[in-house]
Protein backbone atom coordinates (compact mmCIF):
# COMPACT_ATOMS: atom_id res chain seq x y z
CA UNK A 1 0.00 0.00 0.00
CA UNK A 2 1.26 3.50 -0.72
CA UNK A 3 2.39 5.40 2.48
CA UNK A 4 -0.49 8.42 1.65
CA UNK A 5 -3.19 5.97 2.29
CA UNK A 6 -1.16 4.15 5.56
CA UNK A 7 -1.37 7.82 6.58
CA UNK A 8 -4.80 8.58 5.65
CA UNK A 9 -6.54 8.35 10.07
CA UNK A 10 -3.30 11.25 10.66
CA UNK A 11 -4.78 13.13 7.82
CA UNK A 12 -8.38 13.43 9.01
CA UNK A 13 -7.65 13.50 12.52
CA UNK A 14 -4.92 16.63 12.44
CA UNK A 15 -7.30 18.25 9.80
CA UNK A 16 -10.54 17.75 12.18
CA UNK A 17 -8.63 18.93 15.36
CA UNK A 18 -7.24 22.32 13.52
CA UNK A 19 -10.45 23.13 12.12
CA UNK A 20 -12.70 22.49 15.20
CA UNK A 21 -10.10 24.35 17.47
CA UNK A 22 -8.58 27.14 15.47
CA UNK A 23 -12.34 28.20 13.36
CA UNK A 24 -14.94 26.52 15.48
CA UNK A 25 -15.64 24.49 12.37
CA UNK A 26 -16.47 20.67 12.06
CA UNK A 27 -15.21 19.03 8.60
CA UNK A 28 -16.37 15.46 7.42
CA UNK A 29 -14.07 13.81 5.06
CA UNK A 30 -15.02 11.77 1.89
CA UNK A 31 -13.80 8.66 0.49
CA UNK A 32 -10.18 9.11 -0.98
CA UNK A 33 -9.49 9.57 -4.49
CA UNK A 34 -6.54 9.53 -6.79
CA UNK A 35 -5.89 12.24 -8.77
CA UNK A 36 -2.79 13.02 -11.70
CA UNK A 37 -3.60 16.45 -12.73
CA UNK A 38 -0.88 18.68 -10.82
CA UNK A 39 -2.96 21.03 -10.84
CA UNK A 40 -4.14 22.78 -7.72
CA UNK A 41 -8.27 21.95 -6.58
CA UNK A 42 -8.81 24.75 -5.01
CA UNK A 43 -9.00 28.55 -5.35
CA UNK A 44 -5.88 28.74 -2.52
CA UNK A 45 -4.24 25.59 -1.38
CA UNK A 46 -1.01 25.52 1.45
CA UNK A 47 2.09 23.62 0.15
CA UNK A 48 4.48 21.45 2.73
CA UNK A 49 7.61 19.04 2.05
CA UNK A 50 7.93 16.72 4.13
CA UNK A 51 10.78 14.56 4.54
CA UNK A 52 11.77 10.88 6.46
CA UNK A 53 15.22 8.94 6.33
CA UNK A 54 13.38 7.01 4.33
CA UNK A 55 10.29 8.55 2.38
CA UNK A 56 9.79 12.31 0.96
CA UNK A 57 6.63 13.77 -0.12
CA UNK A 58 4.52 16.61 0.36
CA UNK A 59 1.13 17.67 1.50
CA UNK A 60 -1.16 20.36 0.22
CA UNK A 61 -4.25 22.04 1.81
CA UNK A 62 -6.26 23.43 -1.08
CA UNK A 63 -9.55 25.24 -0.62
CA UNK A 64 -12.09 26.87 -2.52
CA UNK A 65 -12.49 30.55 -2.22
CA UNK A 66 -15.88 30.71 0.16
CA UNK A 67 -14.27 28.37 2.28
CA UNK A 68 -10.90 30.36 2.74
CA UNK A 69 -12.66 33.34 3.35
CA UNK A 70 -15.11 32.04 5.59
CA UNK A 71 -12.51 30.09 7.92
CA UNK A 72 -10.00 33.39 7.65
CA UNK A 73 -12.91 34.83 8.76
CA UNK A 74 -13.66 32.75 12.08
CA UNK A 75 -9.96 32.87 12.94
CA UNK A 76 -9.78 36.26 12.88
CA UNK A 77 -12.79 37.57 13.70
CA UNK A 78 -13.61 39.81 10.43
CA UNK A 79 -15.63 39.54 7.33
CA UNK A 80 -13.28 38.88 4.15
CA UNK A 81 -14.86 38.87 0.74
CA UNK A 82 -11.47 39.10 -1.58
CA UNK A 83 -8.54 36.64 -1.29
CA UNK A 84 -6.48 39.34 0.77
CA UNK A 85 -2.50 39.13 2.50
CA UNK A 86 -4.66 38.01 6.01
CA UNK A 87 -6.49 34.85 4.13
CA UNK A 88 -3.39 34.04 2.86
CA UNK A 89 -1.65 34.08 6.52
CA UNK A 90 -4.12 31.61 7.86
CA UNK A 91 -4.33 29.26 5.01
CA UNK A 92 -0.69 29.15 5.41
CA UNK A 93 -1.00 28.53 9.14
CA UNK A 94 -3.41 25.83 8.91
CA UNK A 95 -1.03 24.41 6.77
CA UNK A 96 1.39 24.57 9.18
CA UNK A 97 -0.96 23.52 11.82
CA UNK A 98 -2.61 20.59 9.81
CA UNK A 99 0.90 19.19 8.85
CA UNK A 100 2.48 19.19 12.61
CA UNK A 101 -0.16 17.57 13.77
CA UNK A 102 0.04 14.98 11.40
CA UNK A 103 4.32 15.55 11.73
CA UNK A 104 3.53 14.61 15.29
CA UNK A 105 0.94 11.19 14.87
CA UNK A 106 3.47 9.57 12.59
CA UNK A 107 6.56 10.41 14.99
CA UNK A 108 4.91 8.50 17.95
CA UNK A 109 4.55 5.65 15.01
CA UNK A 110 8.14 5.77 14.87
CA UNK A 111 8.46 7.85 11.99
CA UNK A 112 10.58 10.80 12.18
CA UNK A 113 9.70 13.15 9.95
CA UNK A 114 11.11 16.87 9.14
CA UNK A 115 8.75 19.74 8.00
CA UNK A 116 9.91 22.45 5.74
CA UNK A 117 8.35 26.26 5.74
CA UNK A 118 4.69 26.59 3.78
CA UNK A 119 4.07 28.62 0.99
CA UNK A 120 0.94 29.05 -0.26
CA UNK A 121 0.16 29.85 -4.14
CA UNK A 122 -3.33 31.55 -5.03
CA UNK A 123 -5.52 30.40 -7.95
CA UNK A 124 -7.12 27.61 -9.31
CA UNK A 125 -5.50 25.30 -11.14
CA UNK A 126 -2.09 26.58 -10.50
CA UNK A 127 0.60 23.80 -11.14
CA UNK A 128 2.16 22.30 -7.89
CA UNK A 129 4.95 20.37 -9.68
CA UNK A 130 5.41 18.94 -6.16
CA UNK A 131 2.75 16.10 -6.99
CA UNK A 132 3.61 13.91 -9.50
CA UNK A 133 0.99 11.00 -11.16
CA UNK A 134 -1.52 8.94 -9.07
CA UNK A 135 -1.09 11.07 -5.48
CA UNK A 136 -4.03 11.13 -2.84
CA UNK A 137 -6.88 13.51 -2.49
CA UNK A 138 -8.94 13.25 0.35
CA UNK A 139 -11.71 15.81 0.32
CA UNK A 140 -13.53 17.41 2.92
CA UNK A 141 -16.86 19.62 3.28
CA UNK A 142 -17.55 21.81 5.95
CA UNK A 143 -20.45 24.32 6.53
CA UNK A 144 -18.71 26.80 4.41
CA UNK A 145 -17.13 24.93 1.64
CA UNK A 146 -14.94 22.02 0.72
CA UNK A 147 -11.21 21.37 0.62
CA UNK A 148 -8.91 18.71 -0.39
CA UNK A 149 -5.81 17.34 1.14
CA UNK A 150 -3.32 16.30 -0.86
CA UNK A 151 -0.45 14.05 -0.59
CA UNK A 152 2.44 12.14 -2.10
CA UNK A 153 5.44 9.61 -0.75
CA UNK A 154 7.87 7.98 -2.43
CA UNK A 155 10.91 5.80 -0.66
CA UNK A 156 13.93 6.90 -0.77
CA UNK A 157 15.22 3.80 1.22
CA UNK A 158 14.57 0.12 1.13
CA UNK A 159 12.48 -0.82 4.22
CA UNK A 160 13.32 -4.23 3.40
CA UNK A 161 10.75 -4.59 1.12
CA UNK A 162 9.26 -3.11 -2.14
CA UNK A 163 9.51 0.18 -2.67
CA UNK A 164 6.22 0.85 -3.69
Amino acid sequence: MKPEYTFLPSFVSSARDTLETMASTSCFHQAPLARDNSKSWGDISGIIPIESETMKGVMVLSFEKDCALSLASRVLGEEFSTISDEVVDVVDELTNIISGGFKTDLNQLGHKFELALPRVVVGKGVDIPDLKNDFLTLPFSTDTGSFVIEAQFVMTKDQGGDNE
